[in-house]
């Protein structure tokens, strides 16, 4: 789904595209970086129905290395996972925003 806002003179500009995905309880939607693409990435919980799930982060797609568990309670999101500027900006290397490998 794309989101327009538009002004009073009738100019709109694209502000998102919004995606909607289900995942049942111990589904693992993949991990993976977003190394080949430019976009920054939210994820939103409707409803955690185990209270237990989220997004996980780590360094490398090695699933036996540390990964970061970060719980997303229902109605509520993540917040930025991408790398930062001190300014708050994407930090972007070869013309992508950078990731840690997330699920």
């Amino acid at each position: 789904i794309d989101i327009y806002q538009s002004d009073h003179n009738g100019n709109t500009e694209h502000l998102v595209n919004t995606q909607f995905w289900t995942a049942g309880v111990g589904v693992d939607c993949g991990l993976h970086n977003h190394s080949q693409v430019t976009f920054c990435e939210v994820h939103a919980c409707m409803v955690n129905g185990t209270g237990k799930g989220g997004m996980t982060y780590g360094d490398t797609l090695d699933l036996n290395s540390k990964q970061i568990s970060l719980p997303v309670r229902s109605l509520e999101e993540h917040g930025p996972l991408w790398w930062i500027n001190s300014d708050g900006s994407p930090l972007f290397k070869n013309e992508v925003v950078v990731y840690p490998y997330h699920r």
